[in-house]
């Protein structure tokens, strides 16, 4: 019987690991036998320790890799461990901040028939609260200000280019078999399929070594839309790829020289693709859709009163309660050792209390623990003061106050103070 790894990788949030592990967890309708690993891949020693914490009741196995505090060594890190262990003939491997839907397994197991090499997907739905960033006509509201982003599981043809901005899809299945053509693999790159010196698109290398796999070899490859499949945690303040986004100079162009085949291929006009496996919904329902020019048009309401969107709708309604949850217990775990966590851990926090309160997602407990964390770092952002003040305009702040909490050097505290003041005072 073929045997199935699911890693989870992961860097920092032990609670939403946790939520990503119980998605993995809970699959349903499915027979697949798979075993789950954690890979921890993190720069901070404490980590490994927080995870095998929160996993002491389960009988899962977690190891530790070397970090750089990048992605692509992480992710080589999945790939080493599969490699290495030949208890398993498949890898699924799983970033320890995004989500399986519960019918994953199912729908990933309707393709096994083709014995497919590589496997990988795109346009999955994506959960988050950074909605203003997003296209808002396939956003629906879930709770705490976070939203899910989603359309209806049709088919369509894509073209791939190189020096393409992004990476285009993301590896969902790999075959042991694949390293048959190692040769070939890791003739340029120092046995690694994903770039190390990348701080945000370390998957561009895999993306350029799948096309370049294909047009070579006879591995069987494909593409899947990951609809019904694969949940992203997308704009995740604390990931390392949201971290290391602002001052990203990863060297795409560089990648791309180390395959002149794909090189020529551009050159003489070949249109890069991949074969399509369309993978039907689980549930009956269907959606009419039409197709004008580039764009797909469909009744929103036939997609909204669709089974496939109430169970997904369901499980990420859920899910964002979850999230707010686990992110809150996280939070309060870390102001108590504030002394002595790192300065960029602290910022972290600081983001995470600033996106929640940017989104009017705001409670005594977001604005206390705002306000520690601001404090703590002596900083606070000019855009987030009058929302702030506005929920603490029915408060009775006066001078007397301003002088405690100025001797307590809790300088923002004295900020808010002062603008709430002013704002009373002159009624601005």
């Amino acid at each position: 019987m073929t045997n199935f790894l699911i890693t989870i990788l992961t860097s920092y949030n032990e609670l939403i690991l946790y939520d990503t592990f119980l998605s993995v967890y809970n699959q349903i309708n499915h027979k697949l036998r798979y075993t789950i690993v954690i890979i921890v891949n993190s720069k901070n020693p404490e980590y490994y320790k927080n995870v095998c914490k929160i996993f002491n009741k389960h009988n899962i196995e977690i190891i530790e890799t070397e970090s750089n505090g990048k992605p692509g060594k992480g992710h080589n890190s999945v790939i080493n461990y599969f490699k290495n262990n030949p208890n398993y003939d498949y890898l699924i491997p799983i970033d320890g901040d995004d989500f399986l839907y519960p019918q994953a397994l199912q729908q990933l197991s309707k393709i096994l028939i083709y014995n497919p090499t590589i496997i990988v997907g795109g346009n999955e739905d994506y959960i988050s609260n950074f909605k203003d960033l997003y296209n808002k006509e396939n956003c629906y509201y879930l709770e705490n200000s976070y939203f899910l982003y989603t359309e209806p599981n049709i088919n369509s043809e894509i073209y791939f280019k190189l020096n393409s901005k992004g990476t285009p899809f993301r590896l969902i299945l790999l075959h042991k078999s694949v390293f048959n053509y190692s040769d070939m693999l890791f003739e340029n790159v120092e046995n690694k399929l994903y770039c190390e010196k990348s701080k945000v698109f370390d998957d561009y290398l895999f993306y350029l070594y799948v096309l370049y796999l294909y047009y070579t070899t006879k591995c069987n490859i494909y593409y899947i839309n990951l609809k019904n499949i694969y949940l992203y945690y997308k704009a995740h303040i604390s990931s390392v790829c949201y971290q290391n986004s602002h001052n990203c100079d990863d060297n795409i162009e560089e990648m791309i020289l180390k395959f002149p085949v794909l090189k020529k291929l551009e050159e003489i006009n070949i249109i890069f693709k991949l074969p399509i496996l369309y993978i039907s919904n689980s549930f009956s329902n269907s959606i009419t859709y039409s197709k004008e020019n580039i764009n797909i048009k469909y009744e929103i309401e036939d997609f909204i009163n669709s089974d496939e969107f109430k169970k997904n709708y369901s499980f990420s309604l859920n899910l964002s309660n979850n999230l707010y949850k686990s992110t809150l217990i996280f939070i309060e775990n870390n102001l108590k050792n504030i002394d002595i966590i790192e300065i960029k851990e602290k910022k972290k926090i600081y983001l995470i209390l600033e996106n929640y309160i940017l989104n009017n997602n705001i409670s005594d407990i977001i604005f206390d623990n705002f306000l520690q964390i601001a404090n703590h770092i002596c900083y606070i952002a000019l855009d987030i003061i009058p929302i702030l003040i506005k929920y603490i305009e029915e408060k009775n702040y006066s001078f007397d106050l301003l002088i405690n909490e100025f001797n307590k050097k809790k300088y923002v505290n004295v900020i808010l103070i002062i603008q709430n003041i002013f704002k009373k005072k002159y009624k601005l």
